[in-house]
């Protein structure tokens, strides 16, 4: 079989972000439909001896290394792109992307090389610091990006009228982000284990997973954690997800303030988000924004009830285990849905998804965008 390799920006294993998890899980599929991801960003790829996130053998990778100064990095990463394309020539160049402006300094390289250009947006706002300004950006970059992009695809629907204009939806496509469904299940032996570890007998377990930063908005999860344990005595909040120290002590700071250090624990990054999971009562997602969320549809499929914010897209919600709800509601809110909902009676088990919601679905519907974008 011919195996076409695909030039995929803006990602890499330094960082660890979240397009960058999905793609290389979603890598091993695409193969077997004939396509090979190869990898550049504008900081730098690193070997961390970790096969579920080093690049795969034979995956080339192009690190810029232009972190250093971020204004002259930016100025300076289209003409390290346009030389990489010029040594190694690509039929199709994948940018995975949350804003225009950002989308350009790949794209217009790209386009210049030939290439056919396919911006994938993973966000529906703008995160970070100085967000009015990179927001002005994106939407003065929204209408120049479409005359060097040959395809749009979004993650949810919201993401993908993020970067598309409404001119250009003629061009774009949802493709929604998938979970391996061999490695999300529920497990009552792994979730016993799991809480006798963690000295969670006896407590209801709520769970958050995700990068710990202001749009995740863990904050927000201490104020309902505050008034859980109003409610129920018990309650102990699970956070699991990257973190950089600035966000880490600007959250330990506030459940200091709120004098909960006894019932927050924080996991970290991990590759056993299944266990945690398991271990845990309830999900909840309070993020101001999200592309679409692959924590919920994970959690769900480990048959765990979910409340999501009105952030996350309609497209998370794929089972009637997840609710979702509005921030401007308050943490008593929230706290008095939880308790609510799972007042409804179940019986948690694993939830069987549809093949949309699967790498090998999710994989099969990229090659097939692949293969119309080179006539093949």
């Amino acid at each position: 079989m011919r195996q076409i390799r695909i030039l995929h920006c803006n990602n890499d294993n330094k960082n660890m972000g979240g397009a960058y998890l999905v793609t290389r899980k979603l890598e091993p599929y695409v193969r077997d439909l004939g396509y090979v991801f190869d990898y550049i960003t504008m900081d730098e790829f690193v070997i961390n001896g970790d096969k579920d996130t080093d690049p795969m053998n034979g995956s080339r990778t192009f690190s810029a290394k232009l972190r250093g100064n971020k204004v002259l990095g930016h100025i300076e990463l289209p003409f390290y792109v346009k030389k990489v394309l010029k040594q190694n020539p690509y039929e199709i160049v994948h940018i995975d992307i949350d804003s225009a402006w950002k989308a350009l300094l790949y794209a217009i390289p790209a386009k210049m090389s030939g290439a056919k250009v396919l911006v994938h947006s993973h966000a529906t706002g703008i995160d970070g610091e100085h967000k009015s300004i990179k927001g002005r950006l994106h939407y003065i970059c929204k209408n120049v990006l479409a005359h060097y992009t040959d395809k749009y695809i979004g993650c949810s629907s919201g993401a993908m009228h993020w970067l598309c204009p409404k001119n250009q939806m003629d061009k774009a496509e949802l493709v929604v982000n998938g979970i391996d469904n061999k490695e999300f299940f529920f497990n009552q032996e792994i979730r016993e284990k799991c809480r006798r570890e963690l000295g969670l007998e006896n407590k209801f377990v709520l769970c958050n997973v995700g990068r710990i930063n202001d749009n995740k908005n863990q904050i927000f999860l201490v104020d309902v954690l505050k008034e859980m344990k109003e409610l129920l005595s018990e309650t102990v909040l699970l956070l699991v997800g990257p973190y950089t120290e600035e966000d880490l002590n600007k959250l330990k700071e506030k459940i200091k303030t709120n004098q909960m250090e006894a019932s927050v624990i924080v996991v970290g990054a991990t590759n056993d988000v299944n266990k945690y999971l398991n271990a845990s009562d309830y999900f909840v997602l309070p993020s101001h924004f999200e592309g679409f969320s692959l924590a919920s549809i994970e959690a769900q499929s480990t048959g765990l009830r979910c409340l999501l914010s009105t952030g996350t897209p309609p497209e998370a919600k794929i089972t009637d285990l997840a609710d979702r709800s509005d921030l401007k509601l308050g943490a008593e809110e929230w706290a008095n849905l939880i308790i609510k909902h799972c007042s409804k009676p179940y019986e948690r088990d694993t939830v069987h998804l549809s093949s949309e919601y699967t790498m090998e679905g999710m994989a099969k519907h990229l090659t097939q965008i692949y293969d119309a974008l080179i006539g093949g």
